[in-house]
């Protein structure tokens, strides 16, 4: 009991029962053609799901690309390396065959 205003304890009056029913929201009236708070609710939460699906399913393909990226780089990396190998092969055998004919002429001076 509520020593206040001499009423059981949960009872209101009835004024302050529609002063709270005023200063309440109401929610939209469900029915036909109205969709309740609760429906709006999960078809937001549906759009936020399927947002973040295509973020995840646009930040995969980003890292594939990435990655395929990164593998031609390496790959074209490589091939350069080899290209640079083989050229400083060549250069050194070139470099040793000039060394031998070089080598064989002072042998022949060398002879006569």
């Amino acid at each position: 009991m509520d020593l206040r205003s001499g009423k059981q304890t949960g009872e209101e009056s009835s004024e302050s029962l529609s002063e709270q029913e005023m200063t309440m929201e109401q929610g939209p009236i469900t029915g036909r053609g109205r969709k309740s708070t609760r429906q709006n609710m999960l078809e937001d939460m549906m759009k936020t799901i399927q947002e973040d699906r295509t973020k995840q399913e646009e930040d995969r393909k980003r890292q594939e690309e990435d990655r395929r990226r990164l593998k031609e780089t390496i790959k074209q990396g490589r091939k350069e390396d080899l290209q640079k190998l083989e050229e400083g092969r060549k250069e050194d055998l070139q470099k040793l065959e000039e060394g031998r004919k070089e080598d064989l002429q002072k042998l022949e001076e060398g002879r006569k």
